[in-house]
């Protein structure tokens, strides 16, 4: 789907087949998301780094959210990194489904 679909239109798709109701579409989902960039905002200081782990399917929207040149079709590999730098409330992706091997140190 997310070849012919955003990953917000699979959000949506994903909750309508839910025969458990337990899906969330996307505006459930981007709330939830976004009062998590809220909390970090609020604890976070002027150049601080803070570290979140988490799964490809929430890396691959996030980062397609902020740069729509990020290829939404490409689930991140396991232990990549993706980097958004945080200035109030601009996001910017640094660089998405980076691996070890990639960068140069």
């Amino acid at each position: 789907m997310a070849v012919k679909y955003s990953m917000d239109d699979t959000k949506n798709f994903t909750k309508q087949a839910d025969p458990f109701h337990n899906a969330e579409d996307a505006q459930e989902y981007w709330k939830r998301v976004d009062a998590g960039f809220d909390y970090i905002k609020s604890i976070a200081h002027d150049g601080d780094n803070i570290l979140l782990v988490s799964h490809g399917t929430t890396i691959r929207s996030i980062a397609a959210r902020f740069d729509k040149n990020v290829d939404q079709t490409v689930g991140p590999k396991n232990g990549s990194i993706t980097k958004l730098v945080m200035n109030g409330n601009d996001v910017q992706v640094a660089y998405f489904n980076q691996t070890d091997d990639e960068f140069k140190y």
